[in-house]
């Protein structure tokens, strides 16, 4: 039996070992740092940080931190903190319990005139389930070929997008050009539930779009109320079943107002709408009335129908727009 004990012997030895390994990689300092030097090695000098304290079980401080593809991408962030549920991640999930980083910079190139590539259809399904608890971001600059596309002074957030959808609990986002924040929650997804109010300001060039959005519900029936204050104003109201075929009724309007802020100059100087409908996820009906400048169109009930996949008929086409079947 002296074999077997000196088996039993060496294998709590490597054990031991193991142990001791993984914990100075995760929980210290220079396990940090060792592991930082060899991702950096391994990226070929794209990533770059300066200094970095803490552990990778968090939480972690990094500062100086710079990643250049070598093709006209380039993002640096001043310093970054980082605090994490570290085990959650062996099941997909990363379980952000705090992130603070400041002085975040990204640099895009041009894009190439003949990339025909499209991206395919938004899924809710993540591709690692995200939480966040805490979130805040100090000034962003994000600019494209040097011309500036976004910059904003501060965004903080809370939320999660997993499994069973998106779902927002807290933004708060002020930028030169704007402002949104978030009331209670706003969520994406099957059988939400709960209350919520946004209000934005926004300009885009020379045009400023303002508004609010308000969204019930008790898991079975939604009701979206969006109002929007300029550049003009309008009310779109949506009454949803989150359940079997979706049945929904919606109703727009807009008060007579100079749609030149969103259609351009044009023979157009006035425009009013008055619509309503209702349907389900295999297609709908509207009718209304539209005022385009002096004259007014009615609009007798209108098909709207979802196109059929190609799976056959009665199986809606995943992700394809809906369209109006008209009679001349």
């Amino acid at each position: 039996m002296k074999w077997f004990k000196r088996i039993a012997i060496a294998f709590a030895v490597l054990l031991l070992l193991a142990a001791a390994t993984l914990w100075w990689l995760l929980g210290t300092g220079s396990g940090l740092r060792f592991v930082l030097a060899r991702v950096q090695a391994t990226s070929h000098g794209a990533l770059h940080v300066q200094q970095a304290q803490g552990r990778l079980l968090g939480p972690l401080d990094l500062a100086g931190i710079r990643y250049d593809d070598g093709k006209g991408t380039v993002a640096s962030v001043a310093k970054a903190h980082l605090d994490l549920r570290f085990w959650p991640l062996l099941a997909r999930r990363l379980h952000v319990l705090a992130l603070d980083a400041d002085d975040v910079e990204v640099a895009l190139p041009k894009s190439a005139p003949d990339d025909t590539s499209s991206s395919g259809g938004f899924s809710l399904q993540p591709p690692i389930e995200l939480i966040l608890d805490r979130v805040h971001v100090g000034t962003v600059k994000l600019t494209q070929d040097g011309q500036p596309l976004f910059a904003s002074n501060q965004l903080d957030l809370a939320g999660s997008w997993t499994d069973h959808g998106i779902e927002l609990r807290r933004l708060m986002l002020q930028a030169p050009d704007g402002h949104a924040n978030l009331d209670g929650k706003l969520a994406i997804g099957t059988r939400y539930q709960g209350n919520g109010k946004a209000a934005f300001a926004w300009k885009i060039g020379d045009t400023r779009y303002a508004g609010s959005l308000d969204a019930h519900s008790d898991g079975k029936r939604a009701q979206l109320d969006l109002r929007l204050t300029a550049p003009a104003v309008a009310r779109l109201q949506v009454d949803l079943v989150q359940s079997g075929d979706y049945a929904w009724t919606g109703r727009l309007d807009a008060p007579r107002f100079d749609p030149e802020p969103l259609l351009g100059d044009s023979s157009l100087k006035a425009l009013a709408i008055t619509v309503q409908g209702h349907g389900d996820r295999h297609g709908g009906t509207l009718d209304g009335r539209l005022g385009l400048n002096d004259y007014q169109l009615l609009l007798q009930p209108l098909p709207l129908e979802r196109p059929v996949a190609a799976g056959g008929p009665g199986r809606p086409g995943a992700g394809q727009p809906w369209r109006a079947q008209g009679q001349r």
